[in-house]
């Protein structure tokens, strides 16, 4: 039953909240903040170099549009998949909740993208993407700093100051903690450190 029903609010989210508007934002800070994940994060998939390619989470698909090689991608909304299938008509796409078994088989990715999704999983299923992450693959987590977002949206009075389909708040810690793992690397935007940071990016190897 909840299964059912987070999926029937995700396509209703899907008709309401495009996003588009988080990749392009009008906001010109918001804008470079984007810019510049998109680029950390790409750079962390080439530098690892070729092999299957995960996007978790893909929603609309305007970061599978960025990727190159043997990419595939997940998402919960059928809705946003359609339209990510116009985008990525060479991808590989799959109708999946990330909360519960994903349909791959065992050590099926060289590289597993989780960007700006974790925040909306009620009970992420870490332990699918680590089981079906190859040996010596890269997991590739990014979180934003809720509370910081949370003081931005009030200092700009767009209400609410939190968003509805952001279940948990995701420090480093919390992170480490639930995959289980330090990471090998960690990013920051801007470039200082958590907490005076509004976004969080970590690389997890296993």
């Amino acid at each position: 039953m909840e299964k059912s029903s987070t999926r029937r609010f995700q396509e209703e989210l899907a008709d309401t909240d495009p996003h588009q508007l988080m990749y392009y934002p009008a906001n010109p800070v918001e804008r470079w903040i984007s810019r510049t994940r998109r680029k950390i994060i790409l750079d962390l998939v080439y530098g690892f170099g070729e092999g299957m390619v995960l996007d978790a989470g893909c929603g609309d698909g305007f970061f599978l549009e960025m990727l190159r090689g043997d990419v595939y991608g997940v998402d919960i909304s059928e809705k946003r998949l359609k339209r990510s299938r116009k985008k990525n008509i060479f991808c590989k796409l799959t109708l999946a909740d990330l909360c519960y078994k994903l349909p791959f088989k065992d050590a099926s990715f060289n590289i597993i993208i989780l960007t700006e999704v974790i925040e909306h999983l009620k009970k992420p299923s870490m332990g699918e993407l680590l089981r079906i992450l190859k040996k010596g693959g890269y997991l590739i987590v990014s979180a934003p700093n809720e509370y910081l977002w949370r003081l931005g949206r009030l200092f700009t009075l767009r209400f609410p100051l939190k968003l509805s389909d952001h279940y948990h708040v995701w420090t480093p810690k919390k992170l480490n903690n639930t995959i289980q793992s330090k990471p090998m690397l960690s990013k920051y935007i801007p470039n200082l450190f958590y907490p005076l940071c509004m976004i969080h990016i970590h690389v997890y190897q296993k």
